[in-house]
């Protein structure tokens, strides 16, 4: 995908102060009861800087779970959260309105 791997340097558990922080930031976008339960079934959540930018990557042992492309707390899902943490919309549960033949 990437025509060069990403490098990454300080690689940092996240825990309390800066967990509140994240939390709050989150809690700015996002209901504050899915950010609840993000947080606590990602108990452990490690965040990598970007080498030679400002770009932040939280991940828990296994996959990405938020970028922060600017540094300054503008937190993106990562499409490992999106899939994970959405739940289909009413829309989705209605049935199609396309004819069978379509």
């Amino acid at each position: 995908m990437f025509k060069k791997a990403i490098k990454t340097t300080n690689r940092t558990q996240i825990s309390g102060k800066d967990k509140k922080t994240i939390k709050k930031d989150l809690e700015r976008f996002f209901n504050p009861d899915a950010v609840k339960d993000f947080l606590d079934s990602n108990e452990v959540i490690y965040c990598d800087k970007v080498s030679g930018g400002k770009q932040l990557i939280f991940s828990n042992e296994v996959n990405p779970l938020l970028v922060d492309a600017t540094g300054k707390g503008d937190y993106l899902p990562s499409l490992y959260t999106c899939l994970l943490y959405t739940s289909p919309s009413p829309r989705d549960r209605q049935k199609s309105r396309m004819p069978s033949s379509a």
